[in-house]
């Protein structure tokens, strides 16, 4: 019997290896494949040592490796082949995943004899490439669907076509096959995106089709991942919320959650153009508890963009309603953008971002994502008409190109546009000028696009007084870290915790060096965003403002609960700004009890910088878990259900 191994390399510890489970699941149909290997599956963070990594599959001696490759360890697994194979040298490798599917050109060469690529869906190519290979002369030219070296050059055999009937893999989950210890899976219920956008290689892979399994197998799956433990769910579809019987599933979900108290968390890429079904999901996890955020992709505002892209947004009505809903729900939402996109202009791009902010409900952040040049996408073959520059990123463990310019969008227009996100992400998204801004906008005073776009010229010019604008600066911009993923819980943790006093007096230096926040009413505003800023962490930080309150008086109780009073003038106005926040009867009430101690966990710093970050990115799409409650001072905190709640997702990170 012959042995395989399969490597899968995510960016997160103890997953589910669910593409080695569809692999060997579907291998298992054929009693010959399954009396002549003996298939093992690997799972490491991509974070993982190379040198352990090595050792490891060498210490697996297989005959065969088959090593899954993605953006973000394609690098490493490039790293990684040749010293395996000078170990390994009889050993054959098939690489397959969208980074190294129809690559085989550039990715193979004529020493590569023993390496594979798959091109495309993967079980019936993997269980063919195996049956090949237990033939006495193994010719993989019978083998659909595979790219390899044959007489020293390059050959592709001819397409495989999707299977339409994606039951025929058995369930890896209910035929036994994960017995390890996890804390996230990752669930596929269908397959395929019916869109064309041209930065993403979801549709450009699936040929837009989408196949489903089968509904009870599905429910089957969903209970089997709740009664194991997991706390982490990761919905795989790309349109979660496209089919009403998404609905039906996520409320299976919940069940399970009440009765196996597990998946506490779900993440999942929303459905565009079905905002009331995807409100419908939201609000269902979060009745049982499950700690979600609704993701809404609108990427551009810019209509040319869009049509750029090739690319149809939800509409902007549509869009407003959903946030309205939620924040009325208080259930978290984030808006997801892309900078810079072909045919977005830094105008476009900052009267977008604007526009959101505008727009977006009171529990809404805005996430602005690094667009990355993915190969096997459209936008890849019309990267020079587009007139697209990148730059690679990463430690050489990933294989991104981080795109810099593009010919509606200089280098300079790119770094500008940075700057203006990353002022909206402390600005906005933090809560540091949040409700100012609204004010000045709504009264004409100064924009959203004016505010920010000072504000973020401000952080860079006050690099030097601030360790946060530098790591914005030099680290986040220069450094290129804003491209990986948890950069933006950085900044929220620099920004909330380890430099908070400096934010807060940086925050102050500003508001008073603005012409248009120097009236009563704008100053009042400013010192209720300054006793609404977040704590991000439940553990007390010494890093407090001194800064005095002019208008306000204010008084910190333990366990961070402040009262205010406010001035008799300005009662009215004090009521419209907390009124979100919570139970607001009175627009005369004098004084009100503020309460910060929310969902927050622990900060620790045995953890290290990495993981700190992830909790406090997955804080940030969550931010209605740690904004303040108000009320009345005369009113009880638990009509507003002010509460604290621990959940998997503290303890884990």
């Amino acid at each position: 019997m012959k042995s395989v191994a399969i490597l899968e390399l995510g960016l997160m510890d103890q997953m589910v290896p669910l593409v080695g489970g569809y692999l060997e699941a579907y291998a298992n149909r054929d009693p010959w494949l399954r009396q002549s290997y003996r298939i093992e599956k690997l799972w490491e963070s991509a974070r993982v040592d190379q040198e352990l990594l090595l050792k490891r599959l060498v210490d697996c001696d297989a005959d065969i490796y088959a090593l899954s490759c993605y953006v973000w360890n394609t690098g490493l697994i490039k790293a990684l082949l040749p010293q395996l194979r000078a170990l390994k040298p009889e050993a054959q490798y098939i690489l397959g995943g969208p980074q190294v599917m129809d690559q085989a050109p550039r990715i193979l060469l004529p020493e590569t004899a023993n390496v594979t690529i798959c091109n495309g869906e993967g079980e019936t190519t993997f269980a063919d490439y195996l049956r090949e290979l237990t033939e006495s002369k193994p010719d993989l030219h019978k083998v659909g669907g595979l790219s390899f070296i044959a007489d020293g050059t390059v050959v592709t055999t001819d397409k495989r076509q999707r299977l339409t009937s994606i039951d025929d893999i058995p369930s890896p989950f209910l035929t036994g096959l994960f017995r390890g210890q996890y804390r996230m899976s990752i669930l596929e219920t269908n397959r395929g995106c019916p869109f064309h956008c041209s930065f993403c290689y979801w549709g450009a892979a699936t040929n837009d089709r989408v196949y489903s399994f089968d509904r009870d197998r599905v429910r089957d799956e969903i209970a089997w991942i709740a009664k194991q433990g997991i706390p982490f769910m990761f919905l795989a579809d790309a349109n979660w919320g496209m089919r009403t019987l998404d609905v039906e599933q996520t409320r299976h979900i919940a069940e399970c959650r009440k009765q196996y108290l597990c998946p506490q968390t779900v993440f999942y890429s929303a459905a565009k153009n079905s905002p009331d079904r995807v409100c419908e999901i939201v609000e269902i996890l979060d009745s049982a508890g499950i700690l979600a955020a609704q993701p809404i992709s609108l990427q551009t505002q810019d209509d040319h963009t869009l049509q750029v892209i090739s690319r149809e947004n939800i509409k902007k009505d549509a869009y407003a309603r959903v946030q309205k809903r939620l924040a009325e729900r208080h259930i978290s939402s984030f808006t997801e953008v892309i900078w810079p996109l072909p045919g977005e202009t830094l105008t476009t791009y900052t009267t977008g971002v604007a526009s959101v902010c505008r727009a977006a409900g009171h529990t809404n952040t805005i996430i602005s994502y690094p667009h990355l040049l993915l190969v096997n996408t459209p936008m890849h073959r019309q990267r020079e008409a587009l007139g697209l520059v990148t730059k690679g990123i990463g430690d050489g463990r990933c294989e991104s190109e981080l795109i810099i310019s593009t010919a509606t969008a200089s280098y300079d227009d790119y770094l500008d546009g940075l700057r203006f996100y990353f002022a909206t992400l402390l600005a906005y998204n933090s809560r540091g000028l949040r409700n100012l801004m609204a004010y000045l906008d709504a009264g004409n005073r100064a924009s959203y696009e004016r505010v920010l776009s000072e504000f973020g010229e401000y952080c860079r010019a006050n690099v030097d007084r601030s360790p946060l604008f530098r790591y914005i600066e030099d680290e986040s911009i220069a450094g290129l870290e804003a491209a990986r993923y948890n950069n933006f819980g950085a900044v929220m943790h620099y920004a909330l915790w380890q430099h908070r006093s400096d934010f807060q007096d940086l925050l102050c230096d500003f508001v008073a060096s603005r012409s248009y926040c120097a009236d009563r009413e704008a100053r009042l505003v400013f010192e209720l965003d300054r006793v609404l800023l977040p704590f991000i962490y439940s553990t007390p930080t010494r890093q407090k403002s001194n800064r005095p309150f002019d208008l306000l008086s204010v008084t910190a109780k333990p366990e961070r609960n402040i009262s205010i009073s406010v001035p008799e003038d300005l009662r009215a106005l004090a009521a419209t700004i907390l009124a979100p926040y919570g139970g607001i009867n009175q627009s005369t009430a004098r004084s009100y009890s503020i309460d910060h101690v929310r969902h927050q966990f622990p900060h620790w710093p045995a953890k290290g910088m990495q993981q700190n970050a992830d909790y406090c990115y997955a804080m940030l799409l969550r931010i209605e878990r740690i904004t303040p409650v108000c009320y009345e001072s005369d009113s009880p905190a638990a009509a507003l259900g002010a509460r604290t709640e621990e959940s998997a997702l503290g303890r884990m990170l």
